[in-house]
């Protein structure tokens, strides 16, 4: 069985900046003191639990902050209030938000200064929308291809960014949708580059195999889009480890392709492929 791994895959910048600068913090802690991060710093099981392993606490409140110390914000961002509030505690601040998801955040804040209704592509629950909603002062509405779109009227101004795990195809397609319904529309597209050219190497390989893995976290946005993506051309199975691989899956299968979120360390994947090479 012929296994290929589309390319890129796994790791991007971003997760690689963020996992970096929170190794170098907690090795160079003092034993009195404890780095907090605000939200999982990526949406990687695997990765987390080795960063905890090292004294990293992982929180979803300022509530859960117990002693003086250092909160990190994880690579999905924070709304600006988080900052603050932490700021006015005592606590230093170690910012690791991709600088992808920072631009979001700061054309957002853009459209919305400049008197546009903003609305965001993306997934409600996840930080990174709530990130990027608090510099509106969470006065926007996200929005997926999934449902309607709101009431809009024909002179309303309109803003629209996107989580920057999007599809770039649901991008365009919104786009379209809005243009239609109002004559103020403005768009950025903040979907990022890493996740645009994973998104066309995992089609581009979907289409050529007999099989495609997605090797990624349950809640990893960018492994889900990719899953969803490679679904449309080839049976598709996502996967977290190893442990997941099911050998009735590859009966009668001679090719298999590999996509990998860009939060799955390269070891899981490595792990996957010699698993498969014993085929």
């Amino acid at each position: 069985m012929e296994v290929i791994i589309a390319k890129p895959s796994g790791f991007c910048s971003g997760v690689a900046v963020t996992i970096s600068k929170l190794q170098q913090a907690l090795k160079n802690k003092k034993a009195s003191t404890t780095i907090y991060c605000y939200n999982s710093p990526v949406h990687n099981t695997f990765v987390v639990r080795e960063l905890e392993k090292k004294g990293l606490k992982v929180i979803s409140s300022l509530e859960q902050i117990t002693s003086s110390g250092t909160l990190a914000i994880s690579a999905h961002g924070a709304a600006p209030h988080v900052l603050n509030t932490a700021l006015k505690t005592g606590m230093k601040i170690l910012d690791t938000t991709c600088p992808k998801v920072l631009r979001a955040q700061k054309q957002a804040k853009a459209m919305s200064l400049d008197g546009c209704r903003v609305f965001i592509l993306g997934d409600e629950n996840h930080p990174e929308v709530k990130g990027i909603s608090g510099f509106c002062n969470n006065k926007t509405k996200v929005i997926n291809i999934k449902k309607p779109l709101p009431q809009i009227d024909k002179s309303e101004k309109i803003g629209l960014v996107a989580q920057t795990t999007q599809s770039i195809l649901d991008f365009k397609n919104i786009c379209k949708a809005i243009n239609i319904k109002t004559d103020n529309f403005y768009s950025v597209n903040t979907i990022c580059l890493a996740t645009q050219e994973r998104q066309k190497a995992a089609l581009e390989l979907a289409k050529k195999v007999d099989l495609m893995l997605v090797i990624g976290d349950k809640k990893s946005a960018n492994t889900k889009r990719l899953y969803e993506l490679c679904k449309t051309k080839v049976e598709t199975f996502q996967i977290q480890s190893i442990n997941d691989l099911q050998n009735s899956w590859f009966d009668n299968i001679n090719t298999v392709g590999i996509t990998a979120g860009a939060s799955t360390p390269k070891n899981i994947i490595d792990d996957v492929i010699k698993e498969l090479s014993k085929n």
